[in-house]
Formats: structure tokens, sequence, C-alpha cells
């Protein structure tokens, strides 16, 4: 598959938000203050990630799958 750097490009950076998020220094009082500031921005940066990555490999699938059709099709033509 051609779309490795695009996959590491999300992976490199899903990583780094996380280490940010988790090195900040304010503390949370509360369980549901830890949860907003430290784990949500996380779920939502891997969730984001994962739903472009879908996206993004349906989308070159399809395009894979309508090229290997027309070379099919231009074969049976000659």
């Amino acid at each position: 598959m051609k779309n490795y750097p695009i996959y590491a490009i999300a992976f490199i950076t899903n990583v780094a938000n996380a280490v940010y998020i988790i090195n900040d220094d304010k503390e949370c009082t509360t369980l549901m203050e830890y949860f907003m500031e430290k784990i949500l921005p996380i779920l939502i940066s891997v969730i984001f990630t994962g739903i472009v990555t879908y996206v993004l490999s349906a989308r070159q699938s399809r395009k894979s799958q309508i090229v290997k059709n027309t070379e099919e099709i231009k074969k049976l033509a000659r």
C-alpha cells in the first residue's frame, strides 16, 4: 500500500499529542476534570485519526479497484 507516510504521520501526531497532554503540568483536582483535561483530548485525537485513515484507505482501495477494472476491460477489448 502506498499510503504508509499518511499512516506514519497520523501515528506520530497521535503519540505527540498524547505525550504533550500527559506531560502538561496542570493539576487536576477531580476525576471529571482529569477526564476532560487529559483523557478526552487523546480519545478525540485517536477517533478523528481513525476516521480519517479509514476514509483515505477506502478511497485508495476504490481508486485501485477502478484502475484494475479498467485494465481488465482494455485487455478484454483487445
